[in-house]
């Protein structure tokens, strides 16, 4: 999910295609405090001068949009509920206090409510944030939020928790007995464009059973919330010492069957608890939702409510929602004892579609990733698909076993459905690095089928490194069918692998039963593993690609590892079983658990490659297109921009939006509105004053789409010359070849043919609909309104425009 906020289509039948973020951040994984996790200017860049102004006490337009915000101020020791006016001077005493001081977004201004000090309140959330959004990487974020974040009482552009001579704390620890619930609820407002931040929040649910206990309450079960961004908050002992119970959550996505869109976790800590870290079930249409660098450290608490140990749950949301990305996080459960029920690091619920489970880091859980069929919460409306798991480091060294009884710890398992909407379709595995030091792991399991008709989809495993223990009778790399239903997944595709070290008495891959499609090549096999094909077990290589009639290219030794048994399973520099073997895989994945390219021409089985030889081809533009938005549900069409020059916006809205295709992923942070230029000929062929136009520059679909967006649009009845340069590709190659085009605005020219004339008129009475085809250009250039219909209104303005002709204003050149 990444800022997809509309479809694209272009009119020429090329649709744009949706880029997924890649997931690599500038940190390693997991939170890490830091003195500013503030982007108050809104151009992407965390922690610049520009964004360390909030709650400093005196600047009074943090975001230096030209509007001052309403800035209330608490302090939790110096403050006055009664005398107090929320001025830096006078703050309020409670936090509360300020909450229902604040009057919201109606004046056009944002409130920010800056605390200092320790608050035992349960907070209650009653404003709103301007509406609009802003893009930052491949993500929407709110641009003018209501805030409510940690007071920087020195000045001096740090924050807490990262600055302790800044205090801003919620504190749940009301006495020794007695502990406070839920820290902060959106309920019975809910409310939307908010961000929270910079403060610590601690003992909310300690050692209590209740109803509605954690962090944060995202809606009530009556309204939509939309636009929420909760950063940089260190959240110790919530929920801890009590059982899994389903109201208690560290962040509570319970909304009924409204929804919830555009919800951002990044870089918070979750220190200690032992429930759920985030679980719901959101209505239909809800998504968007990121969760990035986070830490979760996982407590040890009581499996609903009985006696038997277990651990807290990373994510449980479930329902009909779209576009999640769980990325760069590290997730830590308590080791637990034979007998007990090791912890969920991340749940793929029933319903869902477009996970992305890329860069994480999972320790000791009992099952690290889950991808459930069986339906949950009453959803049985549709089958989960295209589930993406890479790059993610699983490791766990304890006896720890899974929820099913059958199994010891599973880093991945694609799980069984009764009906056919009750599973998962499409699943890739690509670019993980899998160890575990015990008998009874599983890697990679499947049971995935149903028991009502034939299964769709694919289940891709590809690139990938598994180590095991050496040790046991039940150690698997890849178990398939454990569970065998009526329908079972049928197509696989297995390539590219690294399964070592897993003894002489265990399997290599152990299938259940025979797939119709099973592809499988590249792979380097544990030499003394075995391995079971429809019921049967084979000891020899040979006999299994006798059977299988696959691994033709593939093979089996030991591979060198950096330290394997520690679980370091980068290749050793000195490795000649995996490095250099293997089969083309960029098909499925162009990268390494770090990033790093793979080479097509020299393929590398396993997680880590070599790497390919640098990437020095710049990067080029391959499309250009003019955007406008159309109503009536019609949305963003886009008209092609070809290279002649002879290309018009005949909609009356001007050109306002071009949007460009890049070959390659940019960098985003390279595409700036510097990168922009343009100018322009009026009618009479003068040069155009284009210095009151603000350029806004984007990638919101990810880093091979960029967006240009011009305020005012450019002047109609005129002719302009747009270029692009200095915006670089990932590897800092510099953009190359065509990079400009020369676009004419002329409201009403349907034909293209740079003038407005009797031809026009012609093709838009033809061209007559009551609801525009976005997929027809001759009705998206009829639409000169752009309400989403061509009739009279159309014919209208291309009557007031006769008869301009701008095919004899000459071309402008750039300075």
């Amino acid at each position: 999910m990444n800022g997809r906020a509309r479809i694209l289509v272009a009119v020429t039948g090329v649709v744009i295609g949706w880029a997924l973020g890649t997931g690599l951040a500038d940190q390693p994984p997991g939170y890490h405090a830091r003195p500013c996790g503030f982007d108050m200017n809104r151009n992407g860049v965390i922690g610049e001068p520009a964004d360390r102004l909030v709650g400093d006490g005196v600047t009074a337009d943090p975001d230096g949009d030209g509007v001052d915000e309403d800035i209330l101020y608490v302090d939790s020791t110096a403050g006055s509920d009664v005398t107090g006016d929320g001025s830096p001077g006078k703050p309020y005493r409670t936090v509360q206090k300020a909450l229902n001081v604040c009057d919201g977004p109606a004046d056009g201004a944002e409130d920010i409510v800056c605390i200092a000090g320790v608050f035992k309140e349960e907070l209650t959330l009653k404003q709103s944030g301007v509406t609009g959004y802003y893009v930052r990487d491949d993500f929407q974020f709110p641009r003018d939020p209501f805030m409510l974040v940690g007071w920087d009482r020195d000045g001096d552009g740090e924050y807490p928790p990262y600055d302790t001579d800044d205090e801003a704390v919620l504190d749940g620890n009301v006495n020794p007995n007695n502990f406070l619930g839920l820290a902060i609820s959106n309920d019975p407002y809910g409310k939307s464009y908010i961000e929270i931040a910079h403060m610590a929040v601690r003992y909310y649910g300690h050692h209590t059973d209740g109803s509605d206990q954690g962090v944060l309450k995202l809606s009530p079960r009556t309204n939509a919330v939309n636009h929420i961004y909760f950063h940089d908050v260190e959240m110790k002992s919530i929920n801890d010492g009590i059982g899994t119970d389903s109201t208690m959550i560290v962040w509570s996505f319970w909304c009924g069957n409204t929804t919830l869109r555009h919800l951002a976790f990044i870089n918070n800590l979750i220190d200690g608890t032992g429930t759920y870290a985030a679980r719901g079930a959101p209505g239909n249409g809800s998504g968007y939702y990121r969760t990035q660098n986070n830490t979760y450290r996982f407590t040890t608490g009581f499996y609903h409510g009985s006696d038997t140990p277990t651990t807290g749950t990373t994510w449980k949301v479930w329902g009909a929602h779209s576009d999640v990305e769980f990325l760069d996080n590290v997730v830590y459960h308590v080791p637990m004892a034979p007998g007990e029920i090791g912890g969920s690091g991340f749940g793929v619920r029933p319903c869902v579609r477009n996970y992305t489970i890329r860069g994480n880091e999972f320790y000791e859980c009992g099952s690290a990733i889950g991808v459930d069929g069986l339906s949950d919460g009453g959803c049985h409306a549709r089958r989960n698909n295209n589930i993406v798991i890479d790059r993610n480091y699983i490791r766990c060294t304890s006896t720890v076993f899974g929820s099913l009884s059958y199994q010891g710890p599973i880093g991945i398992h694609i799980k069984e459905g009764g009906l056919l909407n009750e599973t998962t379709e499409n699943v890739t595995i690509t670019n993980n690095f899998f160890s575990f030091t015990q008998q009874n792991a599983r890697p990679i399991v499947s049971s995935a089928g149903n028991t009502q008709s034939e299964q769709p989809g694919v289940v891709t495993i590809a690139g990938n490194t598994f180590h095991g223990p050496g040790f046991g009778s039940n150690h698997k790399g890849i178990i398939i069918g454990y569970v065998t239903m009526p329908y079972p997944q049928n197509d696989f595709v297995v390539r590219n692998n690294i399964i070592a070290n897993v003894g002489s008495s265990n399997r290599n891959i152990q299938v259940f039963y025979a797939p119709t499609r099973w592809i499988a090549n590249g792979n380097v096999y544990d030499s003394s593993g075995r391995y079971t094909w429809s019921g049967s077990t084979m000891t020899s290589f040979t006999s299994w690609k006798s059977v299988t009639g696959q691994d033709a290219g593939s093979k089996t030794g030991s591979p060198m590892f950096v330290d394997g048994p520690a679980g370091d399973l980068h290749l050793d520099p000195s490795d000649t079983v995996a490095r250099g073997f293997g089969v083309d895989i960029s098909d499925i994945t162009e990268w390494d658990f770090d990033g790093d390219r793979r080479d097509p021409n020299i393929p590398t089985a396993g997680a880590d490659v070599e790497g390919a030889p640098p990437d020095t081809d710049p990067p080029t533009i391959t499309a250009w297109s003019s955007a406008a938005e159309h109503s009536r549900g019609i949305g963003e069409a886009l008209l092609e921009i070809g290279d002649g020059g002879t290309f018009s916006e005949p909609r009356s809205g001007g050109i306002r939006k071009l949007v460009v295709q890049f070959s390659e992923r940019m960098d985003p942070v390279s595409f700036t509105p510097a990168c922009v230029q343009i100018a322009g000929r009026d009618a009479n062929g003068a040069p155009i004053d284009l210095g009151s136009v603000t350029i806004e520059t984007s990638m919101p679909y990810g880093d091979t789409v960029g967006e240009i967006t011009l305020t005012p649009a450019l002047p109609d009845f005129a002719r302009y010359i747009v270029q692009i340069s200095s915006a670089t590709d990932v590897a800092g190659n510099p953009l190359s070849g065509d990079d400009e085009r020369i676009i004419t605005a002329l409201c009403g020219d349907v034909s293209g043919d740079l003038r407005v004339n009797a031809t026009d008129l012609s093709i838009a009475r033809v061209a007559r609909t009551r609801l525009v085809d976005p997929g027809s250009a001759v009705e998206v250039r009829a639409d000169v309104s752009a309400d989403g219909r061509v009739n009279a209104s159309d014919l209208s303005r291309i009557r007031a425009r006769r008869p301009n002709d701008a095919r004899s204003i000459a071309d402008p050149t750039l300075p």
